[in-house]
């Protein structure tokens, strides 16, 4: 299936300059691969997290890249993580991660 990284409001400020990034969906999904889960790695975890960080990293907002469904679950399940920021496009990740099949 294709996962798009559709563009979002979210911004970082990425050097001292003020110059800033624009978050995209593959940038929400790294937070969470990225995130250590409440019961600590295991080593499946690590393989499927860095197989997907692999894909995601680098990749141009607007673009896609085709995913398993097992790859999904995975994205999935790293969502469901506590976020340091309450944001609208948070939540419209979530909501378009369960609409891809």
């Amino acid at each position: 299936m294709k996962f798009k990284n559709i563009e979002t409001e979210i911004t970082m400020q990425i050097n001292e300059q003020g110059d800033k990034k624009t978050f995209g969906y593959f940038d929400i999904a790294l937070i969470g691969l990225n995130s250590r889960p409440e019961d600590g790695w295991t080593v499946k975890d690590m393989k499927d997290r860095f197989k997907l960080i692999d894909k995601l990293e680098g990749k141009e907002l607007g673009k896609s890249i085709e995913i398993t469904e097992e790859e999904l679950a995975t994205i999935k399940k790293c969502n469901n993580i506590k976020w340091n920021i309450m944001h609208k496009d948070i939540i419209s990740f979530d909501e378009y991660l369960e609409k891809l099949k």
